[in-house]
């Protein structure tokens, strides 16, 4: 590894995944190198990981709900799933302090979408802990990256010296969320506010 000196190595439980745990490791890099002193960056990574909060669109629920109950993991029921997939729901869900909690029903996933990037506009003009957003989809980020109200979120965050990334959602992510999955890390310092 050309490691030629003592080195020491630490990890935590982020309590969240998706953007938000990519958050974290933004946030962590950054601090490492500007050089942050070892217990010094320990006190503020574990201080930041508890008010990083990820959202999650999980664009078709029976898709979602398959993937989850191959891994073991408790979902919502079969009859709920298909009435939420025929109706045209796209749930949002938070993900942070190793829960996962629904937070709002859309109808459709541009509803839930756009729903998301306005709750990060919000935030954005009230204060985030760090000027960091991190944003993942399951898919090409041109179907994103150039919407409307994400170039609004972007000449928000610009005007607010807040630093946007994208990225692809991870494999692991992308099986579960489904194609289309998307998610965003973010560190509100209003951490009553959900999106709406």
């Amino acid at each position: 590894m050309g490691i030629e000196q003592p080195f020491r190595m630490t990890s935590l439980n982020s309590g969240t995944t998706l953007a938000g745990q990519g958050l974290i490791a933004i946030y962590a890099d950054i601090l490492l190198s500007k050089g942050t002193e070892l217990n010094e960056y320990k006190r503020v990574i574990e201080k930041f990981t508890k008010a990083v909060r990820t959202y999650a669109i999980v664009r078709d629920i029976l898709y979602s709900r398959k993937r989850a109950i191959e891994k073991g993991v408790q979902t919502v029921g079969f009859g709920p799933a298909l009435l939420g997939k025929t109706l045209g729901v796209t749930p949002i869900v938070e993900i942070c302090n190793d829960l996962t909690t629904p937070v709002q029903n859309k109808r459709g996933f541009n509803a839930a979408f756009e729903s998301l990037i306005r709750y990060a506009i919000d935030r954005i003009g009230e204060g985030l802990y760090v000027p960091i957003i991190n944003i993942s989809y399951a898919g090409d980020l041109a179907d994103i990256e150039n919407l409307p109200i994400v170039n609004q979120l972007k000449d928000v965050a610009n005007k607010h010296k807040v630093k946007l990334f994208f990225g692809i959602m991870g494999l692991g992510s992308s099986t579960v969320y489904g194609p289309g999955g998307f998610s965003i890390g973010i560190a509100p310092k209003n951490q009553t506010i959900k999106p709406s």
